[in-house]
């Protein structure tokens, strides 16, 4: 299941095991929170009934097991965490007792096992597609919560919602900019974010302005589809290499860093051709549904860039997207050859 589909069941009915798995920790910790707070209400803990199991300690499989044993006091149920197990390390005898033991964890219907875990610490393989015989193996007796690291776009909701938490409105331009100039890190997100709702309370104001994210915000050192489609059509090889080195050591998904330059190229092929046709940025917004911020950013970056080369481009990506889904050849490698492609053309 889904960081989403977890949240909405453990809130009326905790029950179970979970393999907390992916890239994203703070949505592995929010759901961590989130199923403390359904078994012990607001405190988020019971010293009788919250046994957190560190593995990197010694005696850990002896308390893990004397855990899942122990009844629950006073209260119909508990949690058993298990935390800092390398998978990679354990051997077939050592990974079969303890599939046993997480099975046995299921039985009594009094515990809820949650298996927290990093990705240096477990190999699920390629999913849904090509699971690892060891998720297999887990997700026999655990239920798998997967947690991705979340696209721009979705991002730029959930910075809205974050800040209407904050006390605070902030547009869907204000949300995207923030992405686009903090990364997409939902650690770094959301201290940004209290940042910029305690400034701009502080003015007592409600709105967060794009002034105010260039005064407050730190700008990341990621950069997002804007910027590394730029760097590719100014013909930029080594930037843009550099960029998408960035981003696979942050295991962005290949799919979704092609789907943002796509995305990015559609909108400045659609800008060009409207300013090519005579349009104003004003208009070009009230046809497209782009802020009219944004259409200048794209008008800027469109300069100099004929809409023959722009829809040459989005073809060569269409061309980039049929062989990620159909080639046996590594997705980043089909990405650095789009790379070196589009920047000679």
């Amino acid at each position: 299941m889904t960081a989403g589909e977890f949240m909405k069941n453990v809130v009326s009915n905790p029950q179970g095991s979970y393999l907390f798995f992916g890239d994203e920790e703070y949505t592995k910790l929010s759901c961590l929170s989130r199923l403390r707070v359904s078994l012990f209400g607001e405190a988020a803990d019971d010293p009788f009934n919250h046994h957190k199991i560190v593995c990197t300690e010694s005696g850990w499989e002896e308390r893990l097991t004397n855990a899942i044993d122990t009844l629950p006091v006073f209260a119909e149920k508990k949690l058993v965490e298990l935390h800092s197990l390398s998978f990679p390390s354990l051997s077939d005898a050592q990974l079969s007792a303890l599939i046993s033991l997480f099975a046995q964890a299921n039985d009594g219907g009094d515990t809820v096992l949650a298996v927290y875990t990093l990705s240096e610490e477990i190999n699920v393989g390629r999913l849904p597609k090509a699971p690892s015989a060891l998720y297999k193996k887990l997700t026999a007796v655990l239920n798998p919560v997967q947690c991705d690291r979340q696209t721009p776009g979705r991002l730029t909701g959930w910075v809205g919602r974050h800040f209407t938490a904050e006390g605070v409105t902030a547009s869907a331009m204000v949300c995207q900019e923030i992405v686009e100039k903090c990364g997409t890190d939902m650690f770094t997100l959301s201290n940004e974010i209290k940042k910029l709702a305690f400034y701009t309370l502080s003015k007592d104001e409600k709105a967060v302005s794009l002034q105010d994210i260039d005064l407050v915000c730190c700008v990341s050192k990621e950069s997002g589809a804007f910027d590394f489609t730029n760097a590719i059509l100014d013909g930029n090889a080594p930037r843009a290499l550099e960029l998408l080195i960035d981003m696979r050591q942050r295991k962005e998904k290949p799919e979704i860093v092609l789907a943002g330059i796509i995305d990015t190229l559609a909108n400045l092929y659609t800008v060009k051709r409207l300013i090519e046709a005579g349009k104003k940025p004003m208009e070009i917004s009230a046809d497209t549904g782009l802020h009219e911020y944004r259409v200048k950013l794209y008008s800027q970056s469109a300069s100099g860039k004929s809409s023959k080369r722009l829809q040459k481009a989005l073809t060569l990506c269409s061309e980039a997207d049929q062989k990620i889904k159909s080639t046996s050849l590594d997705n980043y490698t089909v990405l650095e050859i789009l790379i070196l492609r589009l920047s000679r053309m």
